[in-house]
């Protein structure tokens, strides 16, 4: 497959006052390229390649995840319905943000954080909050950020629908080499692309993935009116960079689980959390949703010692593997979570984004420091 071509015009030639009157009322999404923020050809090129990747009907590109994550909930703004919108109260820091300080601060929504300490289960909790408010929209993720809870999403989207609700799955953890949320009945996928399916610390992008038709000419519009479409170089970029994520994804699935099993075993950890080990809560779900691909390529543990020994560690650990707040990327990176997410979470814990190393070099990076 050649190299995407990537157009930068910004206007297209009109041409005729027929033809300008049909690049200007036609409906969006049909090729009729008039202005840029509209569409653009690199950037309708690279949504189809997603949607082949998504088994989607639909995609469509923002400047980022949490861009694509305003363009699907403002869409269902109605100040008519006051049904409840539910969030697994372990979602990305991000999303959680969004929801209580624009959907409720400055919206009006009614936001439920369903308690993922119930049962100790988030989809028991999320399907208790379900039955109980019947809400508008739930959003879930298949694997929480950075503690990787895994939700049966096939279940709850199952629950949402039979209490009349939309279900929104940010898929950025699973990806779609583990799962495809719309094959199991979601109404909405999004993506922060500048993860895995950007997959090199270059592009910030987000990706919006439907099956309706409706859907999509709801989201294609309010794209072009808050102008939040991603630029055609970082389009072409990702479109090139697509062509080696199921490469990618599996070699950070199989090094992945080789380092948790090294980290399971080192009296410098207290605990691992990765789907792939027996004594992950849901590792029989994990493998019910992902099948043989993997558990993702995310790692996240907690050190033994103080306070003190957490910071040594990090100092000690940041020259050989890059501490940095964003993840996916094929080199391998870290986070100390509480430093990024704040709130909640112990100076200890560490997550762990497996690249394409050889797992015996990152093996001896954290072995120099643990």
């Amino acid at each position: 497959m050649p190299s995407s071509v990537i157009d930068r015009t910004v206007g297209f030639r009109l041409g005729s006052t027929a033809e300008t009157k049909t690049a200007f009322t036609e409906p969006l999404g049909k090729g009729f390229y008039s202005y840029a923020r509209r569409e653009n050809p690199t950037v309708a090129s690279c949504e189809l390649a997603l949607a082949a990747i998504e088994k989607a009907e639909k995609c469509l590109l923002t400047t980022s995840g949490m861009a694509a994550i305003n363009v699907a909930f403002s869409i269902f703004n109605d100040p008519n319905d006051h049904r409840p919108w539910i969030f697994p109260d372990n979602a990305y820091s991000g999303t959680i943000d969004y929801a209580e300080n624009i959907l409720k601060k400055q919206r009006g929504t009614n936001v439920i954080l369903a308690n993922s300490k119930i049962k100790n289960s988030t989809t028991a909790s999320l399907i208790e909050a379900i039955m109980k408010t019947a809400p508008a929209l739930v959003f879930i993720e298949p694997v929480s950020n950075p503690l990787l809870d895994v939700i049966d999403v096939p279940e709850v989207i199952n629950v949402a629908h039979q209490n009349g609700a939309l279900v929104v799955v940010d898929n950025t953890f699973a990806t779609p080499y583990l799962f495809r949320p719309l094959e199991s009945g979601a109404d909405i996928v999004v993506h922060s692309a500048t993860k895995y399916l950007g997959g090199h610390n270059n592009i910030l992008a987000g990706v919006i993935a439907v099956n309706d038709l409706d859907l999509y000419d709801r989201l294609i519009c309010h794209r072009n009116v808050i102008g939040s479409v991603l630029s055609p170089d970082d389009a072409g970029r990702l479109e090139n960079q697509l062509k080696t994520f199921s490469l990618r994804a599996a070699k950070q699935n199989e090094t992945a689980m080789k380092i948790a099993k090294y980290l399971d075993t080192h009296p410098g950890v207290v605990e691992v959390r990765y789907p792939g080990l027996p004594s992950h809560a849901e590792h029989d779900l994990a493998h019910k949703l992902f099948g043989e691909r993997g558990f993702g390529a995310i790692v996240t543990f907690d050190l033994a010692g103080s306070q003190k020994d957490s910071s040594q560690f990090v100092d000690s650990l940041s020259p050989y593997i890059p501490h940095i707040g964003s993840l996916g990327d094929v080199e391998t990176t870290f986070l100390q979570v509480e430093a990024c997410f704040l709130e909640g979470y112990s100076q200890s814990t560490i997550r762990l984004s497996i690249g394409i190393e050889l797992a015996d070099e990152i093996i001896k990076r954290l072995d120099q420091v643990l």
